[in-house]
């Protein structure tokens, strides 16, 4: 299903996926670099970058721990008033719409009966020397591009995110922890909101895991949908 390669990728080549090769180094920080792995810069942004997506495997298991934990999340979660923000969010699979929790007793129990959380715009809050903050500024000077919106997704086990749907920014998803079942479809160029509708969306055109020290580049307009794996 998938072109890999370990060596630098040139920009003659497009392979969706490629794998890092050697060890990365203890403690070194998270850059935009770092994130693509054998992929040059100049040939991500000449022949991916709003075009094509790409998936960069091979980083050790615990790789982006470095960079955000469970508990500094719930560090954020605990700042008074922030549900009151609307920065949170919870959604069921039978869910029609996604719901602010309106405490952390709510938040919780919704998580246990198998609700996704998405904190977003979690840029506001997190330490401005934060490794996270690091390389989430570092990308926007490499691109040269306004960053929209940090998000974190937690699943339990099992859940589906959303069902079929596209978005109209380019996006970067970083597997902290878990696993989780894409599946790709067809692009949209323009808003087509029946794009998504699961009777004429067809058989998709890629279907992979993300693992553990995966990352994702997914451009704007790609028809995706999400599935949190059962562990």
């Amino acid at each position: 299903m998938h072109e890999t390669s370990q060596a630098p990728v040139s920009a003659t080549a497009r392979p969706f996926e490629v794998r890092r090769g050697g060890d990365l180094p203890a403690g070194a920080a998270w850059t935009f670099k770092r994130l693509l792995g054998p992929v040059f810069f100049d040939t991500f942004r000449e022949s991916y970058w709003a075009k094509h997506p790409l998936l960069v495997r091979g980083s050790p298991d615990r790789a982006f721990r470095s960079l955000i934990e469970p508990r500094d999340i719930e560090a954020m979660l605990a700042i008074p008033g922030i549900l009151g923000e609307q920065m949170v969010s919870m959604r069921g699979k039978d869910d029609k719409m996604s719901l602010a929790p309106a405490n952390m007793g709510e938040l919780y129990r919704l998580f246990r009966q198998g609700s996704w959380l998405q904190f977003r715009k979690m840029e506001r809050f997190l330490p401005p020397d934060s490794p996270l903050t690091h390389l989430y500024r570092d990308l926007q000077l490499s691109l040269g591009h306004p960053g929209v919106s940090i998000s974190c997704f937690f699943s339990p086990p099992g859940s589906e995110q959303i069902g079929p749907h596209y978005d109209a920014v380019e996006i970067f998803t970083l597997q902290v922890a878990g696993r989780k079942r894409w599946r790709f479809f067809h692009r949209v160029d323009a808003e087509d909101r029946a794009a998504c509708d699961p009777a004429t969306l067809g058989a998709p055109t890629r279907e992979f895991e993300l693992g553990p020290g995966d990352f994702l580049y997914q451009p704007r307009g790609l028809v995706h949908e999400v599935i949190c794996a059962d562990a």
